[in-house]
């Protein structure tokens, strides 16, 4: 029995650790908008230092730590011949022992540790900025959506108005959320519209979503102060299909007066009338402490007066 379950530990844990590591499409052809300059590796040497060297090591001297997975040595071929655009998501996402550097490095510090890395390799040829993507600066600016059900994506399309045509708007950053109870959850990254002006958001992460598996999505520009609050709501079935009540429609201490728990109708005055009802006990203790020693002093005065 201990050999059978060890030998189901030992699959399972095999089957999850030779799971690729799916990376959307759109990510993987991701380019940087920064050159791969001198002062950009040197800025990446100076971040993988602090931050990558402890598990990956030094690039090209196979000496990263000893995980299981263990960390790639990013001068390995494996490693190079990775995208940028899947580096980047990577770095920026992580999963199991490698942590995700989203809210740790800004986009730029990410960008300089790529940067680092491809020094390592000789054939490198950087990609050309201008596939990076420029802002527009015409006027009048519309914003679409549509989504695809087969490949669980959604496309956000921005066209904007210049000398009376409408164009396809590149290179505006553009960010996917989804509306919670509380709030709205942004989805992944922010994504920059590509020369057709589409933008492409991939749901790789299940998302609960009503009975019917509708999710409310918004997709709004994330630059508002160049160009104003610009946003699209729109319903699509990309979620699971979750058939609970709502938060609200049941009786919860966060809900209207009349959908308060019954306990809470109860507690509350026996709560507020005990403590009402032990300050009135204390200040009748208190003045019969004071009576008290009225009496006394009235009691002394007179046997003082008495001995006299």
């Amino acid at each position: 029995m201990k050999i059978y379950f060890t030998l189901i530990i030992c699959m399972t844990t095999l089957l999850v650790f030779s799971q690729e590591w799916k990376i959307p499409e759109n990510r993987v052809k991701k380019v940087s908008p920064l050159k791969f300059d001198s002062n950009l590796t040197n800025q990446g040497n100076s971040i993988y230092q602090r931050n990558c060297k402890s598990c990956h090591g030094d690039p090209g001297k196979e000496n990263f730590i000893q995980l299981d997975p263990r960390p790639s040595d990013l001068a390995s071929d494996i490693a190079q011949k990775q995208s940028d655009g899947s580096l980047f998501f990577k770095i920026s996402g992580g999963r199991r022992a490698m942590p995700s550097f989203k809210d740790v490095l800004s986009e730029n510090d990410r960008w300089s540790v790529i940067a680092y890395i491809r020094s390592f390799n000789e054939n490198y040829k950087q990609p050309a900025l201008e596939l990076a993507g420029k802002a527009f600066d015409g006027s009048g600016m519309l914003l679409s959506l549509g989504y695809n059900s087969i490949a669980n994506k959604i496309s956000a399309e921005l066209k904007g108005i210049k000398d009376g045509d409408t164009i396809s708007v590149e290179g505006v950053a553009i960010k996917l959320m989804a509306k919670r109870y509380f709030g709205k959850l942004q989805i992944g990254e922010e994504e920059k519209t590509a020369k057709t002006g589409i933008a492409e958001f991939y749901i790789v992460n299940e998302i609960p979503g009503d009975k019917d598996g509708n999710i409310e999505f918004v997709v709004k520009v994330s630059d508002t102060e160049k160009y104003g609050e610009l946003q699209q709501v729109a319903l699509f079935p990309l979620g699971i299909p979750t058939d609970k009540p709502g938060l609200t429609e049941e009786r919860a201490m966060w809900n209207i007066s009349s959908k308060v728990p019954w306990w809470l109708y109860v507690t509350y005055p026996v709560g507020l009338l005990t403590v009402l009802g032990t300050l009135v006990w204390i200040g009748f203790q208190m003045y019969r402490i004071y009576k008290l020693g009225g009496e006394n002093r009235v009691i002394k005065n007179f046997k003082t007066k008495t001995t006299d």
